[in-house]
């Protein structure tokens, strides 16, 4: 849910999310597996994302969609996952995964936090209709915030963060949904 990322005179950093370039330390990652080509566009179902219209929602919102029963590994599970999402929140903090990703929590004034991904554009295969954009968001993201060092780190600033809908496979991650909704990109 990307677009490049910019600070706006309301003060709200917009992190569009359908695009990432390499994290600064590379070196000490592996891309991912878990559903990884529809994480980053290349499954099956890529061309029917709708990247023309973003729709405004709320972190309460996704939280409350129906998980799939099923999570395909190279398919689109659910409508939420052919759409392009907008939502307003803080940026609680982030750290780098050995997915090569960025887990960036996001919260809403209730503390109800949703996970967003920062992809990593060299994990994006060919032929995604994401990849541009992620290699901006993740480009922009790092200039964006301080990356260096390991562990979390704390920003609690606005943003408004775009990407298309993703549910993820639970397995213990921070702060995500408990429907495992999450916006990679």
């Amino acid at each position: 849910m990307k677009l490049p990322c910019r600070i706006l005179r309301d003060g709200f950093l917009v992190l569009s999310v359908l695009a990432v370039s390499p994290m600064s330390s590379s070196a000490a990652c592996e891309c991912g597996k878990e559903r990884w080509s529809v994480k980053t566009g290349t499954d099956q179902d890529a061309g029917q994302v709708n990247l023309t219209t973003v729709h405004p929602t709320t972190i309460q919102a996704m939280r409350a969609w129906n998980a799939p029963d099923d999570l395909p590994g190279n398919a689109r599970a659910a409508a939420e996952e052919k759409q392009v999402w907008a939502v307003d929140a803080t940026l609680v903090r982030f750290k780098a995964e050995k997915d090569c990703d960025y887990h960036v929590v996001l919260s809403d004034e209730a503390a109800r936090t949703l996970a967003v991904k920062v992809v990593a554009a060299h994990c994006v295969g060919v032929g995604s209709p994401f990849a541009s954009q992620i290699s901006t968001v993740r480009s922009t993201f790092e200039k964006s915030v301080s990356t260096s060092g390991s562990g979390w780190k704390i920003v609690n600033r606005p943003v408004r963060v775009t990407g298309v809908g993703f549910f993820d496979r639970l397995h213990g991650q921070t702060d995500m949904a408990a429907n495992g909704i999450e916006l990679p990109r």
